[in-house]
């Protein structure tokens, strides 16, 4: 088994637990420093063949594209077969944040540049994923900023 098994696991365990030896060390490292950024607000749930920290129905009970039944996405850990991709929705709603993400990596990484798309980060070596400045990326966006650039795509 490569990265992860064909069905998606139930939970955060059973995933990290289905990864390769060298891609559960990083994304567990991951889960870890970003859920202790985000705090209580973001719920950790498998969503989508990823980890996913969702803002809940008790957060925002619009839900995610106006369906309630829907949490509204925050930041998603995916191990894919191109290697550790996060996806972080603040990138999408402000570029700035992508920018000083490029800087401060630039300033961890010296030399190597990172693949930052529309809402994602892309690693494509393991030892090169910078866990504490993802974690300051978690927290660099509150959920209340989320919340609040959500409401206004879907006014």
């Amino acid at each position: 088994m490569p990265f992860i098994t064909a069905t998606v696991p139930p939970d955060v365990a059973e995933y990290l637990a289905d990864l390769d030896e060298d891609r559960r060390a990083v994304c567990a490292a991951l889960y870890s420093e970003i859920t202790d950024r985000l705090g209580r607000t973001c719920e950790a749930v498998v969503r989508y063949g990823m980890i996913s920290w969702v803002l809940p129905p008790t957060v925002f009970a619009p839900g995610y594209e106006g369906d309630p039944d829907t949490p509204l996405p925050f930041i998603s850990l995916a191990s894919q077969r191109s290697g550790v991709t996060i996806y972080h929705l603040g990138l999408y709603q402000d570029e700035r944040i992508g920018e000083w993400f490029r800087t401060q990596y630039a300033r961890v990484q010296p030399g190597r540049v990172v693949d930052v798309g529309t809402t994602s980060l892309r690693f494509a070596d393991a030892e090169h994923v910078p866990v504490e400045l993802i974690g300051e990326l978690a927290a660099r966006v509150r959920p209340v900023d989320l919340i609040c650039g959500a409401a206004a795509r879907e006014a």
